[in-house]
């Protein structure tokens, strides 16, 4: 399985969130991380088609960037849950 990044900025935030949320949701096991950043951890999509579900979810003006992410990845500030969620699943 692949662990994803999917960062987004939306032109109007209050109007997209929940149709968002579910549209990443849909994508595989994710966790909200930080305000605009969500991982995803998907064994069937890759970051181009993460990246295209979620586009369908948000207006023409936002913009969206999925990632894929590799073990070498490194983090501060997180909860001791968030980040032993990424451990497990890195």
């Amino acid at each position: 399985m692949a662990l994803y990044m999917v960062k987004y900025d939306l032109k109007r935030p209050l109007q997209d969130y929940p149709r968002l949320y579910a549209s990443i949701k849909a994508c595989g096991m994710a966790w909200h991380a930080m305000n605009n950043m969500w991982f995803v951890i998907s064994s069937e999509m890759s970051a181009y088609k993460i990246a295209d579900r979620v586009r369908l979810s948000v207006d023409a003006d936002d913009k969206v960037f999925v990632s894929r992410l590799s073990s070498d990845s490194a983090w501060c500030g997180l909860e001791e849950k968030g980040s032993d969620w990424l451990k497990k699943h890195m």
